[in-house]
């Protein structure tokens, strides 16, 4: 996987067709490590920041996505639960949105759209 840094120019190469306007961030989520992540975004209601964090199992099934349009625009706290995680332990109240993995092994892609 190619790093980038800067927002891409349209003679990049590296990534196909993308979006000049768009930062990506991605990682793999190791359930086996750390059965429960925390996922914060912040509030994106005053700048107009548009993302999407689609979560994906091992098998590339979408878990669940959580993004402007769907969980708001308002600053998130999202739990995300390996498949082995105590489910009847009790959610602390400052989670938003609870989200639960399939897999031990579990994929985050991250995109965020910046204004000019």
């Amino acid at each position: 996987m190619v790093p980038l840094l800067e927002f891409p120019n349209p003679n990049l190469t590296a990534i196909v067709k993308p979006n000049v306007d768009t930062l990506y961030s991605s990682c793999w989520i190791d359930h086996t490590k750390a059965e429960e992540l925390t996922l914060h975004v912040p509030d994106t209601n005053g700048d107009g920041l548009y993302y999407l964090f689609p979560l994906m199992d091992a098998w590339t099934n979408i878990l669940d996505s959580p993004g402007w349009r769907t969980t708001g625009k308002g600053e998130q706290k999202i739990l995300i639960r390996g498949p082995f995680a105590n489910q009847s332990a009790p959610v602390d109240s400052s989670y938003t949105h609870v989200i639960q993995s399939t897999t031990s092994l579990a994929y985050l892609l991250g995109r965020t759209n910046v204004p000019d």
